[in-house]
C-alpha cells in the first residue's frame, strides 16, 4: 500500500494500482479516455473500490459524480468537464439487470465520442463483466477490476487489461468463469467510502426504489404485450384471418390515436410463434 494525499486527506492505494492509474492519468492528457469495468459479488466492496480509484484519478470527484441509472449516466457524461471521473453504480441487480446493462452499453457506444473528447474516467460498477455488450467489454473498456473476498474478508481485487481482458471475456463468458487467463495483476484496497456513506446509501436507496418501480411497470407491459400477441396468433392461425383483416376488425373499436397497423399484427404473430417453438 502507498499513502497518497488528496485534497489534504491521506488515503492508501495499492502500489500496482497506483502505478497503472498514474499511467492512465498521463494518457488522458494525451487525448485518451479511460473506461473501466468494476464487478464482483453483492457487498464485496466494488463501489468502495470504484470511488477510491475515481477520486485518485480526479481529486474533484464527489457524490454528484456517482449515478445509479442509465438516464442520469448519459446526462452526467453530457455535463462533465474535461478529465472528470464518473461512477455508474448499478442500483438494482434484479429482474431487469440485463435490460439496464443493455442500455448502459448503448449509452457508452453512443457517447464514446463525447467521452473521448472530454478525456473522461468512467467507472462502470456492475455485478458481472460478462453481461456487458461484447464491443464495450473487449474493445472500448481499458481494464476490468474484479473485486472479491477471501473467507468473507473484503479488500481484494484482480485486474485484467489488454489481451488478457479480451481472452477472459471470450473464454469465461460460457461458464461465467474468471479462471483463465490469469489476471494482469492482483491487489488490495482499504475500507472506506470517499463520499459520505449515509448520503451515498440514501441516494442509492432512492434510485433503487425508482428502478424497482420501472421494473414492475416494464414487466406488466411485457405481460400485456405477450397476451396481445397470443390473441393475434390464435386469430391468425385458428381462424385463418390475415394481419390486415385482424387490424381492420380491431380498429373499428379503437380510437383514432390508437389504431393498430397490419405490420404490428404480423410481428406479434411471428414473435409468439417463435416463443411457442422455443418452449
Amino acid at each position: 500500500m502507498v499513502k497518497v494525499n488528496i485534497n489534504g486527506k491521506e488515503i492508501y492505494i495499492d502500489g500496482y494500482l497506483k502505478a497503472n492509474l498514474d499511467g492512465c492519468k498521463r494518457l488522458v492528457k494525451k487525448d485518451w479516455d479511460m473506461v473501466f469495468v468494476v464487478d464482483g459479488e453483492e457487498r464485496s466492496g466494488k463501489s468502495v473500490f470504484a470511488q477510491q480509484s475515481a477520486l485518485y484519478c480526479d481529486p474533484t470527484f464527489n457524490i454528484n459524480d456517482i449515478v445509479f441509472n442509465p438516464e442520469d449516466f448519459e446526462k452526467k457524461i453530457d455535463e462533465a468537464k474535461q478529465y472528470k471521473s464518473i461512477v455508474y453504480d448499478e442500483a438494482y441487480g434484479g429482474l431487469n439487470s440485463k435490460q439496464v446493462l443493455s442500455k448502459v452499453s448503448q449509452i457508452l457506444v453512443k457517447k464514446f465520442t463525447e467521452i473521448g473528447r472530454k478525456n473522461l474516467f468512467i467507472f462502470v460498477v456492475l455485478p458481472c463483466f460478462f453481461e456487458l455488450h461484447k464491443y464495450v467489454a473487449i474493445w472500448r473498456s481499458r481494464a476490468l477490476f474484479h473485486v472479491y473476498h477471501k473467507n468473507y474478508e473484503r479488500g481484494r481485487f484482480a485486474c485484467w487489461s489488454g489481451e488478457n481482458k479480451k481472452f477472459l471475456y471470450i473464454n469465461g463468458k460460457k461458464f461465467y468463469s474468471y479462471a483463465k487467463p490469469k489476471p494482469s495483476f492482483i491487489g488490495s484496497f482499504t475500507k472506506g467510502y470517499t463520499v459520505d456513506r449515509k448520503e451515498y446509501e440514501d441516494k442509492k436507496e432512492r434510485e433503487t426504489s425508482k428502478t424497482v418501480e420501472v421494473s414492475s411497470v416494464s414487466l406488466r407491459n411485457m405481460a400485456i404485450t405477450q397476451q396481445r400477441n397470443a390473441i393475434f396468433y390464435v386469430v391468425n392461425k385458428v381462424y385463418c384471418k390475415s394481419s390486415t383483416k385482424i387490424a381492420d376488425e380491431m380498429n373499428k373499436y379503437l380510437p383514432n390515436d390508437n389504431k393498430i397497423k397490419p405490420g404490428t399484427v404480423k410481428e406479434g404473430v411471428t414473435l409468439f410463434g417463435r416463443k411457442i417453438r422455443n418452449t
